[in-house]
């Protein structure tokens, strides 16, 4: 009788034992990477003003300011046009 009243509580812990606890709900955050086109003013091509030219040496610095100046702007709207192509909408 003790055999099987020890039997008993053995399996009745082991049961217990083997139901296995459920873990908490729990917030997930998810972040969705989405690429839009750019808008066709923002792709306009660049202008440059100067100030006033009074002499030759003004024409002269005027004209190289103006060359840097296109030349960093159109390599930047070039960047921002081929990644364009690569944005769905």
């Amino acid at each position: 009788m003790r055999i099987v009243l020890m039997l008993l509580v053995c399996i009745s812990l082991t049961a217990c034992a083997s139901t296995p606890v459920a873990a908490p709900p729990q917030l997930v955050t998810v972040t969705k990477v989405r690429y839009v086109p750019m808008p066709a003013a923002d792709l306009l091509p660049c202008t440059v003003t100067s100030g006033p030219i009074r002499t030759g040496a003004d024409v002269v610095d005027a004209w190289q300011h103006a060359l840097q100046a296109l030349a960093i702007c159109d390599a930047q709207i070039s960047d921002l046009k081929r990644l364009n192509t690569q944005a769905h909408p």
